[in-house]
């Protein structure tokens, strides 16, 4: 499957059709309205397997020195949700929905 993109609207039959093409990190985010947001994604190996992730972003709430920041993102953490041929499409979305909304707790905490 050839991409012009790094972001698509994740289909069963897409997410099989899809080809590790060279690059390092070769992750394609879900633009489909179902993903409920961003961070949901496939992430290709060369040996051919794919595995769904969520990346998340938690946001620093203090500086070095303990001051009090809003607005400046962490560094990205990509979680590995399991394999396609564990988790089905809609399944693995669930799970990300999850991530997200345990993601925005923890924003809230800190």
């Amino acid at each position: 499957m050839v991409r012009k993109t790094n972001h698509v609207s994740l289909t069963p039959n897409r997410v099989t059709a899809l080809r590790w093409d060279g690059q390092s990190k070769d992750i394609v985010w879900d633009a489909s309205p179902k993903a409920g947001g961003s961070g949901f994604g496939i992430k290709m190996y060369p040996n051919g397997r794919k595995e769904y992730v969520f990346q998340r972003r938690i946001r620093k709430h203090e500086d070095e020195s303990g001051h009090s920041i809003r607005g400046v993102s962490a560094e990205p953490q990509i979680i590995i949700i399991g394999s396609i041929q564990e988790l089905s499409l809609s399944d693995a979305r669930d799970q990300a929905q999850a991530l997200r909304a345990d993601s925005l707790a923890l924003q809230v905490d800190l």
